[in-house]
C-alpha cells in the first residue's frame, strides 16, 4: 500500500521505538500511523488489520462512545486524554507563577465585581470552542443551587465577551447571585483569578 512506499518508511520517526504510542485523532490516516509506529504499548484508534479499525484501552473505547453523546458525558477530555496516556489522575496541585502585583490586581477586580472573600470561591467557565462541546447553562445553575447550600460558597463566572450571553442565563436561572468575570480578565489576569 502508498503507507509501505517511500518516502513514508524513510521517516526516521517510524524506525525509533517508543514506549507508548497514542492516537488522540479519530480519522483513519491517523489509525494507519499509529499501527505503523513501533511502541511497546499504543492507545487508541489503530488500524489492526487492512479493512479493521479498533480502540485500544478503556479510556480510548470510552472517548469513542461517548463521542455523539458529550451532555451525558461525565469527564473532561482533558481527563480522558491523561487516562488515554496511561497517566494516573489525582489533584493538581501547581498553578501558573502568579506575581504579587497581579495577584493584587486580580483581587481588585474580584472585589469589584461582588467578592466578600467568605470561604469557597468556585470558578464555572461557562462556554467552550464550539457550543456543542460546552455542559449545558441549567447544568451550572442546578450546581450553584446546590453549592449555595453553603453560605461560604462564592461562585465567579469566567470567560470571554462571547460567553456574556450564557452568563445572563445563568444568573435568570439561579436568582443567586455570582461574581460575573466574564469578558473582564485579560489573559495576564486570568492565572491570578484562577489562582484565588
Amino acid at each position: 500500500t502508498a503507507w509501505n512506499s517511500r518516502p513514508f518508511c524513510e521517516i526516521p520517526e517510524f524506525g525509533e521505538s517508543y514506549d507508548l504510542g497514542v492516537n488522540l485523532t479519530h480519522d483513519e490516516g491517523s489509525a494507519v500511523m499509529c499501527e505503523k509506529v513501533n511502541g511497546r504499548q499504543k492507545s487508541g484508534r489503530i488500524r489492526t488489520l487492512p479493512g479493521e479499525i479498533r480502540l485500544l484501552g478503556d479510556w480510548a473505547k470510552y472517548l469513542f462512545a461517548a463521542i455523539n453523546h458529550r451532555a451525558l458525558n461525565l469527564f473532561n477530555l482533558v481527563d480522558i486524554y491523561v487516562g488515554m496516556g496511561g497517566v494516573r489522575h489525582q489533584p493538581w496541585a501547581h498553578y501558573f507563577r502568579v506575581d504579587d502585583a497581579a495577584a493584587k490586581e486580580a483581587m481588585t477586580l474580584l472585589r469589584a465585581s461582588g467578592f466578600q472573600g467568605k470561604g469557597k470561591l468556585v470558578g464555572f467557565q461557562l462556554g467552550a470552542s464550539e457550543r456543542h462541546r460546552a455542559w449545558p447553562v441549567e447544568n451550572f445553575a442546578m450546581l450553584a443551587e446546590q453549592l449555595h447550600e453553603d453560605p461560604d460558597v462564592e461562585i465567579a463566572l469566567l470567560g470571554d465577551d462571547k460567553e456574556i450571553a450564557l452568563g445572563s442565563r445563568l444568573a435568570r436561572c439561579t436568582g443567586r447571585p455570582v461574581i460575573n468575570l466574564i469578558g473582564k480578565t485579560q489573559l495576564r489576569q486570568l492565572p491570578a483569578a484562577l489562582k484565588s
